[in-house]
């Protein structure tokens, strides 16, 4: 089935996206997410109703690419990462693995950019773990609102 032949053929060139990542000097913390942990935020990202979605913390951009894998035209991710040399590595990865028209790398604080991006559009935010407790209580409460 060529379903199945398509998420086979994804798995292997996000395995390679972590292996570019990993392979990087000087080598990033390690806290970038399991392939398992990957192929859930590519279910989440294909079961959400807006094909918009916003990730804080790109690091190198191994979860976007799982999430930007299961966009489709007219999807789009924006990646929210503060340290200007990760933001750099993020859209570099993200362009070698194809993904770069899907992914927009925005370097700056997140909230800062948040609150721009989920004025403009109905966005889901996918955040990182270790950013969860920082960013989602300023998001439930005052920047992902439907507009009213």
């Amino acid at each position: 089935d060529s379903s199945c032949s398509i998420n086979l053929l994804s798995l292997t060139l996000l395995l390679q996206v972590r292996r570019l990542i990993e392979s990087k000097r000087p080598p990033l913390p390690d806290i970038s997410i399991s392939a398992v942990q990957g192929m859930f935020l590519h279910m989440l990202a294909q079961s959400a109703p807006s094909k918009t979605l916003i990730e804080v913390g790109a690091m190198g951009g191994y979860s976007a690419a799982w999430l930007a894998s299961a966009l489709r035209a007219p999807g789009h991710l924006f990646s929210v990462e503060r340290d200007p040399a990760r933001a750099a590595l993020a859209r570099q990865n993200l362009a070698d693995a194809g993904f770069g028209s899907l992914v927009t790398v925005l370097n700056e604080p997140a909230l800062e950019a948040i609150p721009n991006l989920c004025r403009s559009m109905h966005a889901h935010c996918c955040p990182s773990p270790w950013s969860r407790a920082t960013y989602m209580p300023h998001l439930a409460t005052s920047f992902c609102q439907t507009p009213s």
